[in-house]
C-alpha cells in the first residue's frame, strides 16, 4: 500500500492496532484457560472486526490524501494509546461510532457508494423495522451518487457531499436510537433479578403452609409441583431462544430473563397444584404425578394459568394463546420481535 501521505505516527499506530486486533480475534473463546484476555462476547468480536476494517479504510484514505494533517491528528489522538484487549463491547461500539463519522466525512466515492449500497440492502432486509434504516429518514433510494456509481460514472462532488450528509445523519440517528433501546432493555433485564428474591421465600412459605393446613397436600408434592413449573418455564424459554434468534442486546438480557423465568414458573406451578388439589378444578386420575404434570404446563404456558383463573373467577375474559399476554415462551418470542439494537436480525434455522 502506498503510504506517502500517511504520517509516520498514524502509520505505526494503525499497523500496531491491526496486528493486535487480529491476534485477539485469533484466540478461541473456549476453553477459558490458559488465563488471559479472550474476546468471548460475540458482540465484542463483531465490533473488533469492524474496527479492523475501519483502520484499513482509514489507511487507504490517508494514503490517497483524503485525510489532511488535522484529521490524521484527531484520529491518532483517539487510537494512539488504545489497547484493543481492554475494550468491552460497549466501549468498542462507541469508538466505532466516532471513527465511522470521521471516515464518512473524508470518504471518497468508493467508500461512500459502498456504504450506500449496504444501507439500501439493510433497508430491504431488516424484517423487524426496529433498527433505524434508510427509509426511516429518506424517501429517495438510490440517491444521485449511487445512480452515477452504478452507471460506471464518477459522482460529482455535490453528489458525494449529499451522500456524506445523509450517511452521517443516518449513522448518528441509529447510534442514538440503539443506545436508548439498549439502556431500556438492560434496565428492565436487571430489574428482573428482583423476581427470584421476592418469589422464592413466598414459594417456600406456601409449600410449608399447605403441608400444615391440609392432609391432602405434602411438602414433597408441593416441592415437586414447584420444580415442575420451573422446568416448564425454563423449557419454554429455551424453545424461544432456539426458534427465534433475538437481537444482540436481547441476548445480553436473556440471562436475566432466564433467572426470572424459573421462579415465575415455580409460582405458577404451585398455584395450579393448589387449585387441582383443592378440587376447584378437577382432572382425570388425580394423583401427585398428574398434579406435577399440570404444574409443568402452568410453567410452560401463561395463557393456561390465566384461563384457569378466569374459570375459577367465573369471568369470560380468557386471554387467547398468542395474545398480548402470551405465555412464558410466547412472551420471550414476542420480546424478540419488539426489542432492538443496532444489529441486523438473523433467523435461527429450525
Amino acid at each position: 500500500m502506498e503510504t506517502s501521505e500517511l504520517t509516520p505516527e498514524l502509520d505505526r499506530c494503525t499497523i500496531r492496532l491491526a496486528g493486535e486486533i487480529l491476534e485477539l480475534l485469533s484466540r478461541r473463546w473456549w476453553p477459558p484457560w490458559p488465563p488471559g484476555r479472550r474476546p468471548r462476547d460475540p458482540e465484542l468480536r463483531k465490533n473488533l472486526g469492524r474496527l479492523h476494517m475501519a483502520i484499513a479504510e482509514a489507511r487507504r484514505l490517508a494514503a490517497k490524501g483524503a485525510f489532511d494533517a488535522s484529521a490524521q491528528t484527531e484520529l491518532l489522538n483517539r487510537l494512539g494509546e488504545l489497547k484493543p484487549a481492554s475494550l468491552s463491547a460497549d466501549s468498542a461500539g462507541e469508538l466505532l461510532e466516532v471513527v465511522d463519522q470521521q471516515l464518512i466525512a473524508a470518504g471518497d466515492q468508493t467508500l461512500l457508494c459502498s456504504l450506500l449500497e449496504a444501507e439500501y440492502e439493510r433497508d430491504e432486509g431488516e424484517e423487524t423495522r426496529l433498527v433505524v434504516t434508510w427509509s426511516d429518514l429518506y424517501r429517495t433510494k438510490p440517491i444521485a451518487a449511487s445512480c452515477a456509481f452504478r452507471a460506471g460514472e464518477t459522482p460529482t462532488e455535490p453528489q458525494l457531499q449529499e451522500a456524506r450528509n445523509k450517511l452521517a445523519a443516518l449513522y448518528r440517528t441509529r447510534a442514538m436510537a440503539y443506545a436508548l433501546s439498549r439502556a431500556r432493555t438492560m434496565t428492565k433485564a436487571r430489574s428482573l433479578l428482583l423476581v427470584p428474591v421476592a418469589l422464592l421465600p413466598v414459594v417456600l412459605a406456601v409449600i410449608a403452609l399447605a403441608d400444615q393446613v391440609s392432609k391432602r397436600m405434602s411438602w414433597r408434592e408441593g416441592a415437586l409441583a414447584a420444580v415442575a413449573g420451573a422446568l416448564g418455564a425454563s423449557l419454554s424459554s429455551g424453545y424461544a431462544l432456539r426458534d427465534q434468534l433475538p437481537r444482540i442486546s436481547q441476548l445480553r438480557a436473556y440471562i436475566y430473563l432466564l433467572a426470572a423465568q424459573a421462579p415465575l414458573g415455580a409460582a405458577a406451578g404451585l398455584f395450579l397444584w393448589l387449585v387441582v388439589a383443592s378440587g376447584l378444578v378437577t382432572v382425570a386420575h388425580d394423583n401427585s404425578l398428574v398434579r406435577a404434570a399440570v404444574a409443568f404446563v402452568a410453567g410452560f404456558s401463561e395463557p393456561f394459568v390465566l384461563s384457569t383463573v378466569a374459570r375459577i373467577a367465573g369471568t369470560d375474559t380468557k386471554p387467547p394463546v398468542g395474545s398480548s399476554r402470551g405465555g412464558d415462551g410466547e412472551a420471550v418470542r414476542r420480546r424478540t420481535r419488539t426489542g432492538g439494537d443496532g444489529d441486523t436480525t438473523a433467523r435461527a434455522s429450525r
